[in-house]
């Protein structure tokens, strides 16, 4: 009959669509009543999915449709966020502390996630050593010269690096991301 088809597809369609979701779970320390928000990272800017409030034991879990292509997202503890990639229908575990989310934050078992926070990282501390370079240049403990040379060294050090993530494996999600970096 007419409704015995309808819901054979209305199952289909529910099973179908089930197994093209990935899962972001974890456990953060100090973070008992804190919020966690999991956003999108598109060409359009950063887009709010979906928020939980952690349990005291500060754990937290998110399903959410699986990208047909790979996708960046983050997790966002007040101001600090952390990011990662989705390729597929997956889970993702990640654990870290919720006080120094930035520095803390781990995605177990993948080597892309790994790579980002690796590519976050070399950025991060390229930006410290530029800020500290501005601040003797502004205190003319260099000069300008000295200032230009210096900060073209350290651009140069982090875009090698950054080129050797890029050529190891150049279709990877975390060279796409290596490839958008900007310091400042």
């Amino acid at each position: 009959s007419f409704f015995n088809m309808s819901l054979l597809l209305a199952l289909l369609f529910i099973s179908c669509n089930k197994g093209r979701t990935f899962t972001v779970n974890g456990e953060l320390t100090f973070a008992k009543d804190t919020m966690i928000y999991l956003e999108h990272r598109g060409l359009g800017g950063v887009e709010l999915i979906d928020s939980a409030k952690l349990k005291e034991n500060g754990k937290f879990s998110f399903v959410q449709s699986a990208p047909e292509n790979p996708e960046f997202y983050q997790l966002r503890v007040g101001n600090n966020v952390a990011v990662f990639a989705v390729d597929s229908p997956e889970t993702i575990h990640v654990n870290g502390d919720a006080k120094s989310f930035f520095n803390t934050f781990t995605v177990e078992n993948s080597i892309i996630n790994h790579q980002m926070k690796q590519i976050d990282l070399l950025v991060l501390d390229a930006k410290k050593v530029i800020a500290n370079l501005d601040q003797k240049h502004t205190e003319k403990a260099i000069d300008d010269i000295q200032y230009l040379s210096l900060l073209d060294s350290v651009i140069t050090h982090c875009k090698t690096q950054l080129a050797d993530i890029i050529l190891a494996n150049p279709s990877s999600a975390a060279a796409y991301y290596a490839v958008f970096q900007k310091i400042d």
